[in-house]
């Protein structure tokens, strides 16, 4: 996630998560559930370089910069 900018996570009441595809939603709960890119891979099947691109794009579409600022946003928001 190179280049990546920080900034304020969107108000948690948003419908944030209605516009992931179905592999992003596969990624974040992998991500949820503590898996690690080569097990979410494993179990999608697709490789963990792959994985790593999705979780990129989780960052930046729900704009957090990290796994636990994606775990803490799916907690708050109520997701899953």
């Amino acid at each position: 996630c190179v280049g990546r900018v920080h900034s304020e996570p969107q108000p948690e009441h948003a419908p944030i998560f209605a516009d992931l595809t179905a592999r992003e939603r596969d990624v974040l709960d992998g991500v949820l559930a503590g898996s690690s890119s080569k097990q979410v891979a494993f179990g999608m099947p697709v490789s963990p370089a792959t994985v790593d691109a999705y979780r990129c794009r989780l960052y930046r579409k729900l704009n957090v910069a990290n796994a636990v600022e994606l775990v803490t946003l799916a907690i708050r928001s109520g997701y899953g």
